[in-house]
């Protein structure tokens, strides 16, 4: 994988509460834009966007294990500013509302 890729996607992973675009990633790795958004694209097999909403996603179902963790306290533990668009992303993701998921019983 491109270093650079490697070094935003660990960015990512540290960062997920943190507000994290595109453009300032692009920054970050010191590429244009549109280069860089092709190059992840290409290493990662997904959009930016869509690469970082999976894995706040899938953060968000963790920390809603716990079940002393409310909704919204989550939506903004995962980086959602907006709590429509925290439930509008969970439920593509995961076929569920964040309360459906919650009150499902644990394996």
């Amino acid at each position: 994988m491109d270093r650079r890729v490697a070094g935003i996607i660990r960015l990512i992973d540290k960062n997920l509460d943190q507000d994290i675009s595109l453009k300032k990633a692009s920054r970050m790795a010191n590429l244009s834009y549109n280069y860089f958004a092709a190059l992840f694209r290409k290493e990662t097999g997904k959009r930016f966007g869509e690469y970082l909403r999976e894995k706040r996603i899938a953060r968000a179902q963790s920390l809603l294990r716990n079940p002393g963790r409310e909704i919204k306290e989550v939506c903004f533990l995962t980086g959602y500013r907006s709590i429509h668009s925290f439930y509008r992303d969970f439920k593509k993701i995961t076929g569920r509302t964040p309360g459906q998921f919650k009150k499902q019983p644990k394996s």
